[in-house]
């Protein structure tokens, strides 16, 4: 344990360097922390863990001096996206290949640097097809989290953090990867471990650290796909960084932004504003501005291995760490607008109503103007305007008024316009936009029920209450 917490203080969730405490416990129900992070410092800072398991959340309670915030996101830790191509050479493949060896109790392959692969894994992918995605992970890729760890900063580089942890974690205990899971894998390729305390809850014996990888796939057993050897690669180089304790939703997004700048995306923008994260040269983690900037232009190059509610949760948490509401407010906006997603495009309508313009930075006003011209352009969206004004409007009584009460009152008010647009089918590219909506209609009641959490007030019940009725979880 003294290890392994030692790897743990090696860096810290929110990005920057004070000394911390960290407690681990094992899962007892959804209102009792799993791990409790005490800093060092003034004000002082504490952040709880818990994991509700009915509503598949990991969910993350923040108490800085006097005041709190909570953070959410789900307990499986890697979506399925589309893949970029690229092309993978491995040299050494043939020799590695020829050195896996069963231990003595004949399930598992022993492999370097320190991994134990189930035989399912190789049952399933086929032993050539697997390591060579395997090699990829711990090859590849950890040359490059090497090569941006070289990069000059001005703080810290984490790159080179995260690369130097994830090979001394190997040097002490072998990892496990297994692909023989029975869960509902429905749109998740893999979960690894995050802590000590993990341990996989349909596997009795294995514990942290590990990597699950969905025992659906490939399509087709023993023949995957171009694209499905790419991805196995990808997620097992995703899901070894969670087993250094990085969640998602709890600080800067290492995990996604570290596989999209070593897996050579095409996407010119999105690859400097990834590796630009993955390096995570911020002073204040989550709470820097640059480190929006990076992700709403991560966001803004329309990425396929970008998760599309990042950006929109990168700015929540920007607002929850500096209590900047306006810069965070423009930026919720911005990173929630698109030729499928109307709500922002209306919340900057709301937000501009709010902030006057003598008290706007030139870059927020840029900001303002592109979500103007989006709103002109993309005369699909106007049939939604109505729940997406709505929805809007919400957005702003919560987040930027910070009035829970009043949010609620507003969804209340518009419920039956808002069930019939959730019970109304719809076609082709609406399809896509009726969710993107109902997603933000899901983020906003989320966040407040988990507002004061564990706690329940009237308006987390509330909330919760229209989340069930209206079927958003």
């Amino acid at each position: 344990m003294t290890f392994l917490l030692s790897i743990f203080l090696s860096f810290c969730a929110i990005g920057f360097e004070p000394k911390q405490h960290i407690e681990h416990f094992p899962w007892k129900d959804a209102l009792t922390p799993v791990k409790i992070i005490t800093f060092e410092g003034e004000p002082k800072r504490v952040e709880k863990f818990y994991e509700d398991r009915k509503l598949n959340l990991s969910i993350r309670r923040v108490e800085v001096g006097d005041r709190h915030f909570v953070t959410h996101d789900s307990l499986l830790q890697k979506d399925e996206c589309p893949v970029v191509p690229y092309k993978q050479a491995h040299s050494d493949l043939e020799n590695n290949i020829g050195n896996l060896k069963l231990n003595a109790h004949g399930d598992y392959f022993l492999f370097q640097p320190n991994h134990r692969i189930h035989k399912s894994c190789l049952e399933k992918w086929g032993r050539v097809n697997f390591v060579a995605s395997y090699q990829s992970a711990v090859g590849a890729d950890m040359s490059c989290l090497d090569e941006l760890g070289k990069r000059p900063v001005t703080i810290k580089n984490h790159a080179g953090v995260i690369a130097n942890n994830l090979r001394a974690l190997w040097q002490k205990k072998p990892v496990s990867i297994q692909c023989n899971e029975v869960m509902n894998w429905t749109g998740t390729a893999g979960h690894a471990s995050t802590g000590p305390e993990d341990k996989m809850k349909t596997l009795p014996g294995i514990s942290f650290p590990y990597i699950s990888i969905s025992s659906n796939d490939p399509k087709v057993k023993g023949n995957p796909t171009e694209d499905e050897k790419r991805e196995l690669g990808f997620t097992i180089f995703h899901e070894g960084i969670h087993n250094l304790g990085y969640k998602h939703g709890a600080g800067v997004e290492y995990t996604y932004a570290c596989e999209s700048c070593c897996k050579k995306t095409t996407n010119k923008k999105a690859k400097v504003a990834s590796c630009n994260i993955c390096i995570g040269d911020y002073a204040s983690g989550a709470g820097d501005k640059k480190y929006l900037a990076d992700m709403l232009a991560w966001g803004a190059s329309f990425d396929v291995s970008l998760r599309g509610d990042l950006p929109m949760k990168t700015a929540v948490n920007y607002m929850n760490e500096t209590n900047d509401r306006k810069f965070g407010m423009i930026a919720l906006a911005r990173s929630t607008s698109d030729i499928f997603s109307p709500v922002g495009l209306e919340l900057m309508q709301e937000v501009k109503v709010k902030i006057p313009d003598s008290d706007l930075t030139p870059e927020e006003r840029s900001m303002i103007k592109d979500s103007d011209k989006d709103r002109d352009l993309f005369g699909i969206l106007v049939k939604f305007r109505p729940e997406a004004k709505v929805i809007a409007h919400s957005y702003v009584n919560y987040y930027m008024d910070q009035n829970a009460t009043t949010a609620i009152n507003n969804i209340v008010a518009n419920k039956g316009m808002l069930t019939k647009f959730m019970a109304r089918p719809e076609s082709g590219n609406d399809t896509y936009i009726a969710s993107a909506i109902k997603d933000s209609l899901k983020n906003v009641l989320a966040g407040i029920f988990l507002k004061d959490y564990p706690k329940r007030s009237p308006d987390s019940t509330r909330a919760s209450n229209l989340l069930t009725e209206m079927k958003l979880w």
